[in-house]
């Protein structure tokens, strides 16, 4: 086995911190140099790209460019969004603070709400990279207080594409292949880029490069790989070599396949102590009956890959990175080794579970099969890993709400359980509203069922409490919810003897549609007046009989102007309204009011069933036959 760099880590020559390959300019940055350089006090930017896509690379190089000009670069770890401000102000210097994987911080609005109140202090420039703005940056942009909103939107995110070359991914490639050989003091062998992807990530170029580089250097034959997947794994492959060495020189006699599992359970679940690291390593079979081999590897672990020296870090192992690497290994291995899986979520504090469900929701956005490896982690144990799934995982991949949501629906977990996290999913977890409304309207059908009126009508309260946050959070979802959810829950609210808490519902719907500007009019005025004929049906029920009478009214003008439209769906709308307007009329003994009403009525439907019969010809009964009644026999 070789000496030096080659008996080393390959995949630390990926890493962005290590800059072996010279950076090569990009646009991007060019942007991002001259928002940092607008006159605004504070900024903030989203840096969107696929793993390996090259953000953390550009970042380090917006870093070293500001810091040239004066400009303190911070690198805000998990647990220090709550610091940044008061760090720059300390520092008096203009400062860039970046912050990875800003999907999954769960301060990071504490961090945009200090940010938009400094104000006074120097210069400050926030860059958050993500893989995605998905629904996570949606609910952020729609939530936020006005002063953090302004500030996301006053520049859209900075979208990272392949790294371009005159010449192609080739010149790319031939630069990583120079580069690779002369870090690793090695002849630089004569290859070319196999790749036949269109449009590979810069960190699978690079790799495919140091590929070649290395097994020319170990007299190996050159090998071809012609997809980001096979170039990953024969990454993995030469890392593998390294595992070995590492192990024998510490005196840990373990198969390379044992090693493999070992890495991976630390890519994927961590550890924040030696204990816990042990115990890890007992999800392991070779290694689960001996507490001395267990220590041994936990150790290994923890020199294998040197945790970094970040304040705030909690994690006791090292990790393989980078992450695109580290993610194809925990698929790959557990893929091959499924029965794994329940060993190594069992008994998962939430945070640990939050992590290891991240890494496989990251590496399912380019390996599909990790959402099979999600699902059988939560079969496995629903109770314990439903809560955190539905944390940061959702905003990394918004695909695991398929797999999350008939889980969390089934039967698999105990009622108690599932009343737990509904209350805990209601007080820390609204970005994900709208699953958490569709699940809460799930229990309250169930609780009904089991005789849990009380319980029922609570927790149907609760989604619609959830659906109103809705419409404040997505106002392009509010059209959606009323018809879609609101109008079930109030039903079964209605029929739970809830009618007030019905009613209040009810005219929080009204008022928001009478305040709603944009959207079609004419689908804003017939959900408007849909509202305001259910308003007045609930307020006749409770006997409020003047006020059911005079929002019938306002549902009957509404109707009426639509119903010039001469739409089938309108004119019945309109004719639902003057029956209801009669009924009402009726039970406050105003004749004259009830037989305009009727007679009204009665034209209305008669118009609809010239034109569909079959349809509406019998709803002319009802009307006609109470006409004639009023009207006496000679009518």
């Amino acid at each position: 086995m070789p000496s030096g760099p080659l008996a080393a880590s390959v995949a630390r020559y990926l890493r962005p911190e290590e800059q072996v390959v010279p950076f090569r300019e990009r646009p991007e940055l060019d942007e991002l140099r001259s928002w940092c350089g607008t006159t605004e006090s504070v900024a903030v930017r989203l840096m969107t790209g696929d793993g390996g896509a090259g953000k953390t690379r550009l970042a380090l190089r917006l870093c070293q460019v500001l810091e040239a000009n004066g400009w303190q670069p911070l690198w805000i770890s998990p647990g220090q969004e709550k610091e940044v401000v008061d760090a720059a102000r300390e520092l008096g210097t203009p400062c860039v603070a970046v912050v990875d994987y800003a999907e999954t911080r769960a301060h990071l609005i504490e961090l945009l709400n200090d940010v938009a109140r400094n104000t006074s202090g120097p210069d400050l420039r926030v860059v958050m990279l993500a893989r995605s703005s998905g629904e996570w940056w949606k609910y952020l942009l729609s939530t936020s207080e006005d002063r953090v909103a302004r500030l996301l939107r006053a520049e859209p995110p900075v979208t990272l594409g392949p790294l371009s070359a005159e010449g192609g991914g080739g010149v790319v490639f031939a630069e990583a292949l120079t580069a690779f050989a002369e870090r690793l003091k090695v002849d630089c062998p004569e290859a070319t880029l196999a790749l036949t992807e269109p449009e590979p990530v810069v960190l699978v170029v690079h790799a495919a490069a140091l590929l070649a580089v290395l097994n020319h250097a170990l007299g190996r034959p050159a090998k071809h790989p012609e997809s980001g997947g096979e170039v990953l794994a024969e990454l993995l492959a030469h890392e593998g070599r390294y595992w070995t060495k590492s192990a024998a020189a510490r005196r840990l006699d373990l198969d390379v396949s044992v090693l493999r599992l070992a890495v991976m359970a630390g890519c994927l679940v961590g550890a924040d102590s030696e204990p816990a690291a042990a115990a890890l390593m007992a999800c392991i079979p070779d290694l689960a009956d001996s507490a001395v081999l267990r220590g041994k590897a936990a150790r290994w672990l923890r020199d294998l890959y040197p945790v970094p020296d970040t304040a705030g870090s909690k994690e006791w192992i090292g990790q393989l990175r980078p992450d695109l690497i580290a993610e194809r290994l925990v698929v790959t291995v557990l893929n091959k080794h499924p029965e794994l899986i329940p060993r190594l979520f069992a008994s998962l504090n939430e945070s640990r579970a939050e992590r290891a469900l991240t890494v496989l929701a990251r590496a399912a956005l380019t390996q599909p099969t990790a959402l099979g490896q999600i699902r059988q982690s939560l079969e496995a144990d629903p109770g314990s890993l439903i809560a955190p799934a539905l944390t940061a995982p959702t905003a990394t991949n918004p695909g695991l709400v398929s797999i999350i949501g008939p889980v969390l629906t089934s039967g698999m977990i105990p009622a108690v359980r599932r009343d737990a996290i509904y209350r805990k999913l209601a007080e820390t977890n609204q970005n994900q509203l709208p699953y958490l409304n569709a699940w809460l309207d799930h229990q309250s059908v169930i609780l009904e069922h089991e005789g849990r009126p009380e319980e029922a009508a609570d927790t149907i309260e609760e989604a619609i409490r959830v659906g109103r946050a809705l419409t404040r959070a997505y106002p392009n979802w509010f059209a959606r919810y009323p018809s879609r959810s609101l109008t079930e829950q109030l039903a079964r609210l209605e029929r739970l003897g809830r009618l007030e808490k019905a009613l209040t519902a009810i005219e929080l719907t009204v008022r928001s549609y009478r305040e709603q500007t944009d959207g079609n009019p004419f689908e804003r005025l017939q959900n408007l007046s849909g509202w305001l004929n259910r308003q007045s049906l609930v307020l006749e029920r409770l006997e409020r009989r003047e006020d059911a009478l005079a929002v019938i009214k306002q549902a009957v003008t509404i109707r009426r102007e639509l119903a010039i439209l001469d739409l089938p769906a309108a004119l019945s709308d309109f004719a639902e309204s003057l029956h209801n307007q009669s009924v009402i009329l009726d039970r406050i003994e105003r004749r004259e009011e009830e037989l305009a009403a009727l007679e009204e009525d009665v034209r209305t439907y008669r118009a609809l069933a010239r034109a569909d019969p079959d349809e509406f010809l019998i709803d002319i009964a009802t009307p006609l036959n109470v006409l004639r009644r009023l009207r006496g026999p000679q009518s």
